[in-house]
């Protein structure tokens, strides 16, 4: 492991070489590196972490992440690998970028995640250095053999020796004595405020319910830009007591700390940001606030946002159809792609109809055309000959391929003008049949495609679509 420290040194010590504070940085540095090679690592820990503070260098870090390592305390050490990471970034080769992240695997598979619990709440400490107050979720230390210690408000502590594997969450409760005690619930409308009982801060909100000793207590909840709220609660043993406070809005707040929050919805609704009813503009003190969203036939929505100075937000929620509602809409979607499709066989059958008109109808009137003609030509050429004329009907219907009926030669002129004109109105009766057939299946596709999928009716909850004029406009909010 140490010949990883030193071949980082002459990167290091080149980084460290220039001007009067470099100097002495450099020589801070070659120190630690002596004393890491002879195993004095705390020694050699204060020595890079002067280097460091005198010249900040992300080869420094290395070194140091090292030195948490060979110490055994694989949490710092992990932290310092990922801020050499981060202040290397770019200067990084690939190789080396591998190299640390393969540290940073092999030092996290040996910390332990503490969840401490204790009644009642008190300071905890792990091998005698206090790290935060009950209930303490996510209290990471590295595996091996530790003091957990809580300490209570009334000055009385209990001790407890642990020996711990990496890469596993353990639970540890602490009782801390026989004495009533009572449960704390504190809620509040604006998160990431700070709650005070009695002086001592337990945290900002959202936070756990408080153990504390039963009778008079004194809860202060506090946030930049709002007034603070003090209440003063009385406790009974084993009970427990939720208290709501509502913070308001400091009036003599300075603007420039403040941002505006845009919630766009899709249908009128009742919109609160921090527990106070708003319109969809909002103008608020920076910071983490919680918005509440109420619309007609959607699920209530519910988000925690935060909001940076002087920043205009422009909140999307993902809104969703209550069951019933959405139920509801899917079947309407059902029943009319099955409408569509059938108007469109419908469409099909009067256009087939049509269809079969005008084919049944053309033969017919081809072959009175064609007589027609025929009979016209044969009087042209034997317009002088009567005995000619005569057989021009059977020479007509002979060169027309037409077979008359034993009236035919015997037709008027007229006669066969009113039949034409009859074979021609049957030949419109069919295309217009065929056209009105092929429009209503074309009405019947659009109305079946364009039934909304589960999809776009999941979209429909949240996404605004306006008809303006005709032209479908849809934007998202």
């Amino acid at each position: 492991m140490r010949c990883v420290a030193i071949v980082m040194t002459t990167l290091a010590l080149c980084a460290l070489t220039v001007p009067a504070s470099a100097q002495s940085a450099r020589e801070r540095f070659q120190r630690g590196l002596e004393l890491f090679e002879a195993e004095r690592y705390d020694a050699a820990l204060a020595e890079f972490e002067e280097a460091y503070r005198l010249r900040p260098n992300h080869h420094v870090l290395y070194n140091i992440a090292r030195v948490y390592a060979a110490r055994g305390d694989a949490v710092r050490a992990v932290d310092a690998f990922e801020r050499y990471v981060r202040e290397g970034d770019d200067e990084l080769t690939a190789d080396e970028r591998a190299s640390v992240e393969e540290e940073i695997a092999t030092q996290r598979a040996l910390i332990v995640t503490l969840i401490v619990t204790s009644v009642p709440s008190g300071t905890v400490s792990v091998d005698g250095v206090d790290v935060g107050q009950t209930p303490l979720r996510a209290l990471q230390v590295t595996a091996g053999r530790h003091v957990l210690a809580v300490r209570g408000p009334a000055g009385d502590s209990m001790n407890r020796e642990i020996q711990v594997a990496g890469g596993i969450t353990q639970e540890e409760h602490f009782v801390l004595s026989d004495a009533p005690t009572a449960l704390l619930r504190i809620r509040t409308s604006v998160p990431g405020a700070e709650i005070f009982v009695d002086g001592r801060s337990i945290g900002r909100a959202p936070v756990e319910p408080h153990t504390v000793a039963p009778g008079p207590h004194v809860v202060r909840v506090q946030r930049s830009g709002y007034e603070s709220v003090e209440e003063r609660v009385e406790l009974e043993p084993n009970i427990e007591r939720e208290l709501m406070v509502t913070l308001e809005v400091r009036q003599d707040a300075a603007r420039d700390d403040f941002g505006q929050l845009v919630i766009q919805l899709p249908a009128s609704g009742i919109t609160r940001v921090d527990g106070n009813e708003v319109g969809t503009t909002a103008t608020l003190p920076s910071g983490r606030h919680r918005v509440e969203v109420e619309v007609a036939e959607r699920l209530p929505f519910t988000e925690d946002v935060t909001l940076d100075a002087g920043q205009t937000l422009t909140l999307e929620p993902q809104l969703r159809w209550i069951p019933e509602a959405r139920e509801q809409r899917i079947a309407d979607a059902r029943k009319r792609r099955r409408m569509g499709w059938i108007i469109a066989a419908g469409g099909v059958a009067v256009l087939g109809a049509g269809l079969g008109v005008v084919i049944w109808n053309e033969g017919p009137r081809r072959d009175n055309v064609d007589f027609a003609n025929a009979l016209g030509v044969c009087r042209t050429m034997f317009s002088g000959d009567t005995t000619a004329l005569d057989d021009c009907a059977a020479i007509a219907a002979a060169n027309a391929d037409f077979v008359p009926s034993e009236n035919n030669f015997d037709t008027t002129d007229e006669e066969r003008f009113l039949e034409g004109q009859r074979l021609a109105r049957i030949g419109t009766v069919g295309w217009v049949l065929a056209g009105v057939g092929a429009a209503v299946v074309g009405t019947g596709v659009v109305i079946a495609l364009t039934a909304p999928s589960a999809e776009r009716i999941d979209e429909d909850a949240w996404k605004l679509r306006v008809s303006l004029d005709g032209l479908s406009l849809s934007g998202t909010f």
